[in-house]
């Protein structure tokens, strides 16, 4: 492009637009009440006899600039604010033969047709007149200057044109002006390519396409948000004929997408499916934050079926959302901000799981007495491993009846009651060794065959099918996370020297590391039960420190643990919205929105006390 500019017109063209501006009424009166003759017209008087009758052919403006630039003593002048009445003539000009295209496309409805044709038709005339030659006493052009401002005065007609005046429009109209706009720039550029368009066409399709979403995608998933967070977990729950349980909760989300979707489609461009879409994207984000904090608040008062039709209809949001902006999302920056939507809902469903994993597990503690008495003297001298067949016959009741309800979600329970478990049996076995005076072989005796027992257990054909799937592990890496309790063992037998088990105390450490105790743990175990002046604390915290310093260095990722062990009675209270269930170390997104929320939502609890899920 070769002429104009990109922002709003400067001197002289500037000066004519704040005029254009600021005067309502034309000179039009005072211009056709004078009288004189036809080669001493000044522009004004020619201006207001152009346009004094009422009848103009569609060629009107093509003719009336023609006649005008053609008088030899105008090729020699530049517009500028003498002229002010040219300017105004001008714009009385284009709205008369605006209104009457209009009317040549027999209709009286406001429809983006219409405009586009009445814009076309002037656009038409402008360049006809830029290119076109008067025959009079020498051939002349519209000087090149005066050109390009009678190009702006016209764009600025017609943005004036296209925009949305009325404030109670509806959506549609809304979307109808988006689409002249859109429309209008395409036409523009087809005939003054070497023309810049302003940047304020832009704004004001920003503003309207603002205004859109905020009156329609916007407000629709907030005041569903407002009127639904309330009955979140108490909607019905539908059990399938697998025991699968969900509620109507997705399918309630999703319509009102699809609905915004819908009518988009009918109104908008295909271009701004996507700016709906990644609208929706934005506003479920914030429903999935009130969703993570509704069920921290809630989750002591569900039971098993309702913490399970929650997290179903979690990954049933998530599957659902993820079909839709596959179809319809491509811009980069929209496809990121999808990306980062299935984050986060991965992120509510494992944290959701973990939450009802921890339930199972300190109730099947507290009713079932599985994992308690671990490291007690009892448990130190049961050569049959009762606690550990114990915990074995109660997990593969409770895994059948989950696996019923969550359905393809289980893995992802499943991973989060194998890190319960290990968690609950380390901190047992340290809370219950360090109370009392131990026989270190013994516990070395029985940490190896409650591994053997547990190890038979997991990798049983009853979660074969799971290994890999939806979070879970796969084998060796569950059989690797197991092997934290042979490693425990190993440094606990007295004959071993600290050299020999440098790769039990790097595990033990990669497990324990963010622990402040890890170093005292690992001493804990390796002088279990030998006297103070026997056992050589130095070596042990040399080979601890070469550990340490080797997994620093040379971090093996097949060997680390993604769930750091939490011994509480160790450690300081971990917020539950901040607690890593991976070894990454920074906050999710998701529990960020949490903190910028203005207050949590209303939920209303199914029962006051503590409910039961086992």
């Amino acid at each position: 492009m070769t002429e104009g500019n990109n922002n709003e017109p400067t001197s002289p063209a500037g000066d004519l637009y704040k005029i254009f501006k600021r005067r309502g009424r034309l000179y039009l009166q005072e211009a056709s009440s004078k009288q004189e003759d036809e080669d001493g017209q000044s522009i004004t008087s020619e201006t207001a006899s152009a346009i004094s009758g009422c009848e103009l052919e569609r060629s009107g403006v093509r003719i009336y600039l023609l006649n005008n630039f053609s008088r030899k003593q105008l090729s020699t002048h530049h517009l500028s604010t003498p002229f002010v009445p040219f300017v105004e003539g001008f714009q009385a000009l284009l709205e008369n033969e605006y209104k009457l295209a209009l009317h040549d496309n027999n209709t009286h409805v406001d429809t983006t047709e219409a405009h586009l044709a009445a814009a076309r038709n002037i656009l038409c005339q402008l360049r006809s007149s830029f290119t076109e030659m008067k025959q009079t006493t020498s051939q002349l052009q519209i000087p090149t200057h005066s050109r390009r401002v009678l190009f702006q005065l016209v764009e600025y007609f017609l943005r004036q044109k296209a925009r949305l005046i009325n404030k109670s429009a509806t959506n549609d109209d809304v979307a109808k002006r988006i689409t002249l706009i859109n429309e209008l720039l395409k036409m523009i550029e087809d005939i003054f390519p070497q023309y810049n368009i302003s940047d304020v066409w832009q704004s004001d399709l920003n503003a309207l396409v603002e205004r859109y979403l905020d009156e329609g995608v916007r407000k629709s998933l907030r005041t569903f948000r407002q009127a639904n967070m309330r009955s979140l977990f108490t909607r019905e729950i539908q059990q399938k004929q697998t025991g699968r349980v969900g509620t109507s909760f997705p399918a309630a989300v999703i319509q009102i997408v699809d609905n915004q979707l819908v009518a988009a489609k009918r109104c908008l461009s295909s271009d701004y499916i996507q700016v709906v879409q990644s609208a929706c994207n934005e506003e479920i984000s914030e429903l999935v934050a009130e969703m993570l904090q509704a069920v921290e608040l809630a989750c002591n008062s569900l039971n098993a079926k309702q913490l399970c039709a929650f997290i179903n209809d979690v990954d049933r949001l998530r599957e659902l959302m993820k079909k839709r902006n596959t179809k319809y999302v491509t811009r980069p920056s929209f496809k990121k901000r999808a990306e980062q939507l299935d984050k986060d809902t991965i992120y509510l469903s494992q944290h959701a799981s973990a939450l009802l994993a921890q339930r199972l597990m300190k109730e099947l503690v507290k009713l079932e007495k599985i994992l308690s008495n671990i490291g007690d003297a009892r448990w130190e001298t049961d050569a049959s491993r009762t606690g550990a067949l114990r915990i074995v016959s109660v997990l593969t009741v409770q895994f059948k009846r989950f696996d019923s309800y969550l359905g393809d979600a289980f893995p992802r329970f499943l991973k989060a009651c194998f890190d319960q478990t290990m968690q609950l049996y380390v901190e047992a076995l340290l809370r219950n060794t360090f109370r009392r005076r131990c026989v270190a072989r013994s516990v070395s005796q029985g940490l190896e065959a409650d591994y053997a027992v547990l190890l038979n257990f997991f990798n049983s054909d009853l979660l074969d099918k799971h290994y890999g799937r939806q979070g879970f592990y796969n084998l060796p890496t569950l059989n690797l996370h197991l092997h934290l309790l042979k490693s425990i063992a190993n440094i606990t037998q007295p004959e071993r020297s600290a050299d020999d088990l440098k790769q039990d105390i790097q595990a033990l450490l990669r497990a324990l590391e963010p622990t402040e105790n890890a170093t005292r743990l690992i001493m804990h175990f390796a002088a279990l039960d030998q006297q103070y002046e026997d056992f050589d604390s130095n070596k042990w915290l040399k080979v601890i420190a070469e550990a340490r310093n080797e997994n620093t260095i040379d971090s093996d990722s097949s060997f680390c643990f993604d769930t750091r062990l939490v011994i509480p009675f160790l450690e300081k209270h971990v917020e539950s919205f901040t607690r890593r269930t991976t070894s990454s170390r920074q906050e999710r997104p998701v529990v960020q929105r949490i903190r910028n929320l203005k207050k949590p939502p209303v939920v209303l609890r199914s029962q006051s006390d503590t409910v039961s899920i086992v």
